[in-house]
């Protein structure tokens, strides 16, 4: 079995396990929703991408439930299956919608979004370059990317270096970024840096704890929750977290490098 077929089963087993009901945002999805919308500008007339959404399709419904025509991607056809019918219990199927594809071969024409997010995508895929060429191909000119991996074990603090040598191994990742990497790929694609965030630091290992001992810590109004959050947010320079995100936004003049699908 190669890879690709590998990660397919994998999340095809884990998104199986997710409630038939749809069951609402916990606050990690809640807060990356608000950091990943406010570095791409979403707009009311934005169309939005999201390669690899996964099973609960979260950046999609969000964004349908504010107007704005969504789509997204996943190797997994658990994962669109359990998504659109998320999508059905919300009212957002006629701005939400969900394609089985691989990353290296989106079946969208040139330039077609204004928004494009791919999130623990890259560190899955073989062809990493091919699946650049691709996020770069369908983001229409003036647009804005965001690419986020988890960071590279140079610079991310050891506790979460720990936790992520376990992870790596569980959920099948290829590779780690210095944002450095990805910043100059980018560039070479006619894509301009707008803004470099590193996320996860030590104190969300805190915050998890917390929250797994203390019910009310998981609430959407807990203080306690939303304060380590807070200090995580205020490190977004500080290059030991577990994950980089890069936003990128696409040059107005360089031809896109990619072909059409």
């Amino acid at each position: 079995m190669n890879i690709k077929e590998s990660q397919k089963n994998y999340y095809n087993d884990e998104y199986s396990t997710l409630p038939m009901e749809f069951y609402g945002f916990e606050n990690w999805r809640i807060s990356y929703i608000k950091r990943i919308f406010a570095a791409l500008k979403m707009a009311d007339e934005d169309l939005l991408l999201d390669v690899g959404v996964g099973g609960t399709g979260f950046t999609v419904i969000s964004a349908a439930l504010s107007g704005i025509f969504s789509v997204g991607t996943d190797i997994s056809e658990v994962a669109c299956v359990r998504a659109r019918e998320y999508a059905h219990q919300t009212g957002t199927s006629p701005r939400a919608h969900f394609l089985v594809s691989s990353a290296t071969h989106l079946p969208f024409r040139d330039e077609v979004f204004s928004k494009v997010i791919s999130n623990a995508v890259l560190e899955h895929v073989e062809d990493d370059d091919l699946a650049l060429d691709e996020l770069e191909r369908v983001s229409q000119r003036d647009g804005r990317l965001l690419v986020c991996v988890p960071n590279s074990y140079m610079f991310m603090a050891w506790p979460l270096a720990i936790i992520n040598l376990w992870n790596d191994r569980r959920v099948g990742h290829l590779r780690h970024y210095a944002s450095s990497d990805l910043v100059s790929r980018g560039a070479r694609r006619g894509l301009e840096t707008v803004d470099v965030t590193f996320h996860a630091h030590s104190v969300k290992i805190i915050q998890t704890v917390f929250a797994r001992l203390f019910a009310p810590v998981r609430s959407p109004t807990s203080r306690v929750w939303w304060y380590f959050e807070q200090i995580d947010l205020g490190r977004k320079s500080d290059p030991s977290g577990m994950n980089v995100s890069v936003t990128f936004r696409k040059d107005t003049k360089v031809p896109s490098i990619g072909g059409s699908s």
